[in-house]
């Protein structure tokens, strides 16, 4: 699917809809969104990626930090309501919602702040703390690789 084919699709008219893009707007806008710090389409749809977007620029995160919080989407890879591996109670209270876009929104907030707060461009003390090697919730050692994979999607931008 071409880029103006997405953005004439219904997941694009809604998201138009949601952030209040009128349809003169829509190619100027969307494809704005899209380009931002040059990421590229790291998150599992469109959709996801407008929404991601529209997160980063709530919490106001520079291209790193943006690029980071798109990696993080795509190396953790979680089902609903565990879209960014935030295991808090409430950040995934939306589990079971009908809307995973509620979900999605709730985990990036989550994941936004935390690259906010605690993010200072060393992506291994990020990563000790994010991932941390050893963990309880980790029995397969998959944090082992989380750095590693998390700088691959910053330098490739998703792919």
């Amino acid at each position: 699917m071409g880029l103006m084919e997405l953005l004439n699709s219904s997941a694009a008219s809604e998201e138009r809809d949601i952030l209040g893009i009128g349809k003169d707007q829509q190619a100027g806008s969307l494809t704005g969104l899209f380009k931002k710090a040059e990421v590229k389409a790291t998150s599992n749809s469109p959709q996801e990626e407008v929404v991601i977007n529209r997160v980063a620029d709530e919490y106001k995160l520079g291209d790193d930090e943006r690029k980071l919080l798109f990696a993080i989407r795509k190396v953790e890879n979680g089902r609903q309501g565990r879209e960014f591996g935030v295991l808090v109670p409430e950040a995934m209270r939306f589990e079971k919602d009908p809307d995973p876009i509620k979900s999605l929104e709730t985990q990036a907030k989550w994941a936004a702040g935390t690259i906010k707060k605690r993010y200072k461009g060393n992506l291994e003390e990020f990563g000790n703390r994010w991932a941390p090697i050893g963990a309880e919730n980790d029995p397969t050692d998959l944090n082992s690789n989380w750095v590693k994979n998390i700088k691959f999607y910053m330098n490739n931008q998703g792919r």
